[in-house]
């Protein structure tokens, strides 16, 4: 399985193992987009580690 230079779509990024696996992903190179309910959460997400 290739780990990096992937799009990966991850549920539940705002917090708990969804917010861990985005930032791990993510820093292995891959490109994670962040849906969510709510909004403000998202971009908290983002600001905190950029993805």
């Amino acid at each position: 399985m290739k780990l990096t230079r992937n799009t990966i779509f991850i549920t539940g990024v705002g917090t708990g193992i969804g917010y861990g696996q985005a930032e791990v992903l993510h820093k292995l190179g891959n490109k994670v987009i962040v849906p969510g309910r709510r909004k403000e959460r998202v971009e908290e997400t983002i600001k905190a580690k950029p993805l």
